[in-house]
This record gives structure tokens, sequence and C-alpha cells, in this order.
């Protein structure tokens, strides 16, 4: 299963929680592409990155976590 191995290399941890200005891990973790699948981004290892829920959400709604991830490589823009 694609999640579990992106779970896995990610050492089963949010890649944004020890990163100064993202704040504290919460939830679930979840799958999350790098680039959207409305962008051409595909369900693979390569294109996704584990998160908890919280920063997953919030990547959509905070412009700062989301400029932070893009430098992370968490998300890819067009």
């Amino acid at each position: 299963d694609i999640r579990q191995a992106v779970f896995a290399r990610d050492r089963w941890r949010c890649q944004l929680e020890a990163v100064d200005h993202a704040g504290p891990c919460a939830g679930r973790l979840t799958y999350h592409h790098r680039r959207k699948a409305s962008q051409g981004g595909l369900f693979t290892i390569e294109n996704g990155a584990s998160l908890c829920l919280r920063h997953n959400c919030e990547l959509e709604a905070d412009a700062d976590l989301a400029a932070l991830a893009v430098t992370l490589g968490l998300v890819i823009r067009r």
C-alpha cells in the first residue's frame, strides 16, 4: 500500500512535526500529495509526504504554512 510505504519512509512522523513556526501536530497521520491530483500529481510514493491531519488541513488555509511547506519540498507548485 502506497500510504504505508510513505509513512514508513517518513518514520511514521508528520514532516512538519519539528519545524519551527508550524505549530504542534494533532490528529492521525495522513498521506499528503506534494503535487495535487488536480495539477497532475499521482498517488505515488515519490509524490507523497506524511503529515498529521492538522497540518494537512492547514496547508490549504494558512498561506504562511503553505509557503513553509513549499520551501521544505512538501508542496510542489505548478
